[in-house]
């Protein structure tokens, strides 16, 4: 994933992805995070292998819970 140099890109990225869950689903975050390069891993809560945020944090970008 590209290095997020800010925390204001990283919440920059998080709206965007929340705002096309509300929209139009989680497909449209994973065509979103592959756009980003992100890296993918299992998330507990969504019970699949989900895009990570990746700043400071191992935040799905699906359902934003923490990854353990």
């Amino acid at each position: 994933m590209a290095k997020l140099e800010t925390q204001s890109v990283a919440d920059i990225v998080r709206d965007k992805a929340q705002e096309l869950y509300n929209e139009v689903g989680a497909s449209a975050v994973y065509e979103y995070a592959n756009l980003l390069g992100s890296k993918y891993s299992i998330c507990k809560p969504c019970e699949a292998e989900t895009p990570t945020l990746g700043y400071d944090c191992n935040e799905c970008l699906i359902c934003g819970e923490e990854k353990q």
